[in-house]
């Protein structure tokens, strides 16, 4: 490695975000710290490495397997396409952990001729970010699923009191016809019942609609 390679390298390993380069034939050539740290390599690990390798057993956002001819470095190194902000989970060399990864990818060019000599990508881990996505998710559909149970309950209890108040009321109905040739405190309160029962009879009605 030269000065000015060394130089290069030195400065990769200052970045926060996993740096690797990747030749024309899809192999991983030069990488930085941070690759190694989020990808639980150790040094030298990497090196050779394709997006071929089962080790990666890469996924996407919901869950489905991410097929390497799909990768964002593929697509570069393949196809000279520019990919941004790809999400792609992969699990980790050292334990297998799956950590999920943004994804940048470009590819690179010879000066003159502008063919594709490799490519190029870098990455952060956005596990946490993920995590806490999928946990309110979760939690969104638990409410959801809580909000529509009690709705279902309350109309049942709806529905219930208003067959119980259509029976009351039936049932009043007839308690007034024989109390009111007498008339009396019996027949009032019978109609202060029908009142309720007429109001009660509104809200629920209401609250139907």
């Amino acid at each position: 490695m030269d000065a000015s390679e060394s130089i290069y390298k030195r400065v990769l390993d200052t970045m926060e975000h996993g740096y690797v380069f990747y030749d024309a034939t899809g192999q991983i050539r030069l990488y930085n710290r941070a690759a190694c740290r989020i990808l639980g390599a150790s040094p030298g690990q990497l090196e050779g490495k394709t997006s071929y390798d089962p080790d990666w057993r890469t996924i996407r956002e919901d869950d489905s397997p991410f097929p390497p001819d799909q990768h964002p470095i593929i697509a570069s190194l393949k196809g000279g396409v520019a990919c941004y902000g790809v999400v792609m989970g992969m699990h980790r060399i050292d334990d297998g952990r799956l950590r999920w990864l943004q994804i940048n990818s470009d590819a690179v060019r010879e000066e003159k001729s502008g063919e594709i000599i490799g490519a190029v990508a870098s990455f952060d881990d956005i596990t946490q970010q993920i995590n806490q996505k999928r946990y309110l998710a979760h939690a969104l559909r638990e409410r959801e699923t809580e909000t529509r149970a009690l709705s279902e309950n309350a109309s049942y209890v709806r529905d219930t009191l208003a067959a119980l108040a259509g029976e009351i009321a039936e049932a009043n109905a007839r308690l007034i016809e024989a109390l009111t040739p007498a008339g009396g405190e019996a027949l009032e309160c019978a109609r202060a019942l029908e009142r309720k029962t007429e109001k009660l009879v509104r809200i629920l009605s209401q609250r139907s609609g």
